[in-house]
């Protein structure tokens, strides 16, 4: 089940199961201009992770930013644990800043640009 918590520009969602919250993940639309969306928290409980719902919620995100803004490139910055999940849905790192949340943990600041957005619904897998 999704949620939406719409406050100007930003958007927020929560996956359900059984009345409990198992997943959130949100986006923003900056007002000032209309060439970017960013990706901001998403995360997904440790009992639920590698079930599909973070691909779910990357999805349903990336769907409703094109709906809402299309066109528009989609920013995020994440940590070297969780890139490749990004990597995997076409976005691509644009800079690594080393030990910028804490030692050892560093942020990576990735793109999705519009030509590369793929609908992962509308794929048909043979």
């Amino acid at each position: 089940m999704f949620e939406e918590s719409g406050e100007q520009s930003m958007y927020y969602y929560v996956v359900e199961f059984k009345g409990q919250i198992v997943a959130c993940a949100g986006f923003h639309l900056p007002e000032n201009e209309g060439k970017t969306a960013g990706l901001v928290w998403g995360m997904v409980t440790r009992e639920f992770q590698r079930r599909g719902i973070g691909e779910m919620l990357l999805d349903f995100r990336l769907n409703k930013i094109r709906e809402l803004r299309p066109g528009v490139s989609v920013v995020l910055d994440t940590t070297q644990l969780s890139f490749p999940f990004f990597e995997k849905a076409g976005f691509r790192t644009t800079k690594i800043t080393k030990d910028y949340y804490a030692p050892g943990l560093d942020r990576y600041d990735m793109i999705l640009k519009p030509a590369f957005q793929i609908d992962r619904s509308k794929l048909l897998l043979i």
